[in-house]
């Protein structure tokens, strides 16, 4: 990526089921070749089992594409983290994780740090309703 300013990534997570990440991964290298190039992590879970996440390093040509790639993605079933938005719930489909607002509250109460990068932070009091 320095020395290439035209590519840019994704963060993946594949479905933990071996014969769904191998599928998954085997349809994205067929349909996205060339221009998706899949550097990929196999971790273990909580549980012992075997999952797979990675960083997906993108030809990037146009925002739409970027965006349609990230589609053929979620289509499969996996799971993208989009690093090029900011705020962090729009880089989870939008999703609100009532975990990372307590977290925040919990280490930074105020609110300083990062001010206006979790919408979470501005609807706390809604799911701190939801909660009790």
């Amino acid at each position: 990526m320095k020395h290439d300013k035209s590519i840019t990534y994704i963060q993946s997570a594949f479905d933990p089921s071996p014969n769904d990440y191998l599928a998954q991964i085997k349809t994205l290298e067929k349909q996205l070749a060339g221009e998706v190039l899949m550097h990929l992590e196999f971790l273990r879970t909580k549980e012992g089992g075997l999952n797979c996440s990675g960083i997906q390093l993108v030809r990037y040509t146009t925002e739409a594409r970027l965006n349609e790639i990230m589609q053929i993605h979620r289509d499969l079933g996996v799971r993208i983290n989009n690093p090029h938005v900011y705020v962090v719930e729009d880089g989870k489909q939008g999703k609100v994780n009532p975990e990372i607002v307590a977290l925040k509250a919990r280490f930074d109460p105020q609110g300083l740090l990062n001010p206006g990068k979790l919408r979470g932070w501005d609807e706390r009091a809604q799911l701190e309703g939801k909660a009790a």
